[in-house]
C-alpha cells in the first residue's frame, strides 16, 4: 500500500474499533487517586467483574493485528516528509513534518513492536535536535535513518536480537554521535 492507501487503511482500523471500550470520566485527575475505582465498565458488565488494566491489555490484543500497518503509514509520513526536503532543500518549514514524523516513530515503536525501528527514530530525533539549526543535518544521514526505519518496518523486523538491524542501528547511532561531536554549539542531551 502506498501513502494515502496506508493512511485510509489506519484509519479504517482506528474507526472499526474506536469506542469499544468506556473508560468513564473524561476530566483530569491527580495520580494519588486510583483509577480503577473512576472507570466504568462497558455496557453487560458487572463492576466487580471488570479489570481496567486487564481491559486494556485486551484493546492491545485486539489492536495489535494493525501495528505493522500504523508503522508503516508512520514510515509512509516520515518518507514524505523526506522527499518533500530533497525536493525543496532543508529549512524549518520542510524539517517540520520529518521532526514530527520521527517524534511519533520514536514514541510508538516499542509499543507496536518494533523497538529497533524506535532505536533509530530516537538517533535521528537526537539528531534534530542537538544541530544549531537545519542548515546543519546532513540528508544523506536523514535519508539513511529513514530508510533504516523502512526496512525494518517492512521486513518485520520486531526482535530486538535480529543481528543485522542491531548492527545497522549501532552504526546509525555511531555516526549520528560522531557527527554531532564535531559540530560547535550543539546542545547537550
Amino acid at each position: 500500500m502506498a501513502g494515502a492507501a496506508h493512511r485510509e487503511a489506519v484509519q479504517d482500523a482506528w474507526d472499526s474499533i474506536e469506542g469499544e471500550i468506556d473508560l468513564g470520566a473524561t476530566e483530569s485527575v491527580a495520580n494519588k487517586i486510583d483509577l480503577r475505582a473512576r472507570t466504568k465498565p462497558r455496557p453487560g458488565k458487572a463492576k466487580d467483574d471488570f479489570d481496567p488494566v486487564a481491559a486494556a491489555e485486551a484493546a492491545m490484543n485486539r489492536l495489535s493485528p494493525s501495528f505493522g500497518l500504523w508503522m508503516e503509514n508512520k514510515v509512509g509520513i516520515a518518507q514524505d516528509a523526506l522527499v518533500g526536503i530533497q525536493k525543496h532543500g532543508l529549512d524549518a518549514k520542510t524539517l517540520d513534518p520529518l521532526f514530527r514524523a520521527i517524534h511519533e516513530i520514536k514514541g510508538e515503536a516499542a509499543t507496536f513492536g518494533f523497538p529497533l525501528a524506535g532505536e533509530v527514530a530516537l538517533s535521528l530525533y537526537r539528531l534534530c535536535e542537538r544541530v544549531p539549526g537545519p542548515q546543519f543535518i546532513p540528508v544523506v544521514l536523514v535519508t539513511q535513518h529513514i530508510q533504516a526505519i523502512r526496512a525494518i518496518v517492512s521486513e518485520g523486523q520486531r526482535d530486538e536480537g535480529n543481528s543485522t538491524a542491531r548492527k545497522l542501528v549501532v552504526r546509525l547511532k555511531e555516526v549520528t554521535e560522531e557527527y554531532l561531536g564535531h559540530l560547535p554549539d550543539t546542545k547537550k542531551g
